[in-house]
């Protein structure tokens, strides 16, 4: 068997392991269990325990907030 094939052979193989862990973890991860205080998406947020900042550090309702329009909210973690 020439040295190409070999290499080949091996970089085929190591797809497939590769493949499959990542098929593994993937069920693994669908099959934990969600946690509860986590919402859907699409879900209504609720509004009296959402705590959020205004851009000037000040809290604000999100009910007020967003009144009958679509919010977009950004979380901004910071340092890294």
């Amino acid at each position: 068997m020439s040295k190409g094939k070999k290499i080949l052979i091996g970089v085929a193989g190591s797809f497939v392991v590769l493949a499959a862990a990542a098929a593994i973890a993937f069920v693994v991860i669908i099959s934990l269990d969600p946690d509860p205080n986590e919402l859907a998406i699409g879900a209504a947020a609720p509004s009296s325990t959402v705590k959020l900042l205004g851009t000037d550090g000040q809290p604000f309702a999100l009910d007020a907030a967003i009144g009958d329009r679509l919010p977009v909210l950004v979380f901004y973690r910071g340092h890294w």
